[in-house]
């Protein structure tokens, strides 16, 4: 598999990039032998700060997603650029200009000051969720638009569990899990209801149980 130097390597030569940001389960230690390397490639030519990404490519077996930053990238354009993935992120290589830790710096003031959600957001928020389970019920006899609202759901929930619950920004799946397991033990149960096995009628009582405990208990839902 590749090594992080070989990651290194070809982001410098193949990319033309001066320094990297290496984000998900590379970055925070719990990557898995097949894990892709997920990173932004930041490249100092003065036209900032987004430009055409490059497709996926392979080393010893290893995929490489880099998406490519180009700089200088402002204070204020930070979390409309990379959102919430500086999380636990890690400085691969930079400059002299330590362009990469300003950037991971300025995304983790953003991130203590929390996600912040307005009243409008919290409301379209609801109203997917809602549209999405009774979709669930509707289609109940159809596999696909079922599954695909199910989907819908357990991405949202998870994400909405950090967002509209703690005001904090969402992770990744692989870390949002665990926390949230720890955390709030009975919201965890739901969301495994969703992704197992069970019977149809229990995935939906748990997109409402996970509804009414985002967002209350409502009429139809």
């Amino acid at each position: 598999m590749a090594t992080e130097r070989q990651v290194v390597e070809h982001l410098r030569q193949t990319l033309r990039a001066d320094a990297a940001i290496l984000v998900g389960s590379r970055a925070d230690g719990t990557a898995r032998e097949q894990s892709d390397w997920d990173c932004s490639a930041l490249i100092d030519d003065g036209t900032g700060p987004r430009g055409p990404s490059p497709a996926p490519a392979i080393i010893d077996g290893a995929r490489i997603d880099a998406g490519v930053v180009h700089l200088p990238v402002a204070s204020t354009d930070v979390l409309r650029i990379f959102g919430p993935n500086l999380q636990d992120a890690r400085v691969l290589f930079d400059t002299d200009a330590r362009a990469a830790q300003a950037i991971v710096d300025a995304a983790a003031s953003i991130y203590a000051h929390g996600r912040k959600l307005t009243g409008a957001e919290r409301t379209m928020r609801a109203e997917q969720m809602a549209r999405n389970i009774a979709t669930m019920v509707s289609r109940g006899d159809e596999p696909g638009p079922f599954f695909e609202a199910l989907t819908f759901i357990f991405y949202t929930a998870h994400r909405n569990w950090y967002e509209v619950l703690h005001d904090s920004f969402s992770k990744s799946v692989h870390r949002a899990m665990p926390e949230i397991a720890a955390q709030d033990p009975a919201f965890h149960t739901e969301l495994l209801a969703l992704a197992s096995s069970m019977p149809k009628e229990r995935k939906l009582s748990a997109a409402r149980a996970l509804y009414a405990r985002l967002f209350g208990a409502e009429d139809g839902v």
